[in-house]
């Protein structure tokens, strides 16, 4: 017999496997504030000419192309968006048929923002090793609390291993205020943090590693590479989006958050899986950006890194 959970949110037993009602509630919510800032399916591209494009479609490809999908196809999918190529909004050449389940995988997977080769060695690199001191990874989307938790649990002294604050320190700027082009050399301060847990500071503190990690198995990676235990925020996404927009700090990427934030989620349901075994770690970015940016690669840096 399968095990009830208890709703984080409401604290009713859910049955293992099914949905909570009030999560079900959230996204409908959700959805619908969505909405009303959504520009019509007429302005984006899809009138009456498309409607008429798809329904012909479909009847002459009727089967899902996904590899070894054998559903109906109820979609029809555009290979290349409308945005960025509106010329082939109509051409069957730029079209595939798709059912529901698959169609939601490839909107997930195109609201996860492309990862170049050189941007997964970074985010996931290889040749780390496993701290020599308690670590715990905490994993959850923005906005559910999770530099909020660790603050609570960690000690004076101890490690926090945070994107975030690795690139507002990096570039000088508030939280959640650096440009994209600080993305870079702040993983590979990451990374470069993450490999000195190999060495265990004098004064015996502890390590947070915060990372987004949506999915199971690279929560299993990150466990594997590093030791240590993994702590998942269980916030709902309603929750996570209303302190998105609530935070002053995240004005002017409020809209790339959420989109991530939901994202997070349908990755987490078993949307589009982004994570993959790395590939060998990408050259350092010492000799390009991190001089380009100013950044210094002196020995010192670790005094910010080790408690005194």
């Amino acid at each position: 017999m399968s095990r009830a959970r208890i709703c984080a949110n409401c604290r009713r037993a859910v049955p293992a496997g099914q949905q909570c009602e009030c999560r079900k509630a959230s996204e409908r919510a959700r959805k619908a504030r969505h909405d009303t800032t959504r520009a019509s399916a007429t302005e984006r591209g899809y009138d009456a000419d498309w409607r008429a494009v798809r329904r012909q479609y479909l009847k002459a490809h009727p089967r899902c192309s996904h590899p070894d999908c054998t559903a109906a196809a109820t979609e029809a999918d555009h290979i290349i968006s409308v945005a960025d190529r509106p010329d082939l909004r109509l051409s069957w050449s730029n079209l595939r048929g798709f059912c529901k389940p698959h169609h939601s995988q490839r909107t997930a997977r195109d609201q996860s923002f492309g990862m170049s080769a050189e941007a997964r060695a970074r985010t996931w690199p290889t040749g780390l090793r496993k701290s020599a001191i308690p670590l715990t990874i905490v994993c959850g989307p923005a906005g559910s609390g999770k530099s909020h938790w660790v603050k609570q649990q960690a000690k004076p002294g101890d490690i926090v291993i945070d994107l975030d604050e690795i690139k507002a320190r990096l570039s000088g700027t508030s939280m959640y205020s650096a440009g994209s082009e600080w993305t870079g050399p702040a993983l590979e301060e990451r990374i470069r943090m993450l490999r000195a847990l190999t060495i265990a500071p004098s004064c015996g503190a502890n390590a947070f590693f915060i990372v987004s990690a949506p999915e199971p198995a690279e929560r299993q990676w990150w466990q594997r590479m590093l030791g240590g235990i993994v702590h998942l925020m269980d916030t709902d996404e309603a929750t996570c989006i209303a302190r998105i927009n609530a935070d002053h700090r995240r004005v002017g990427h409020r809209e790339a958050m959420i989109k991530r934030v939901s994202a997070w989620f349908a990755m987490a349901q078993g949307g589009e899986s982004r994570f993959r075994q790395p590939s060998p770690t990408a050259p350092p970015l010492a000799t390009k950006l991190f001089q380009k940016l100013g950044i210094s690669t002196d020995d010192e840096s670790e005094e910010k890194f080790y408690c005194g």
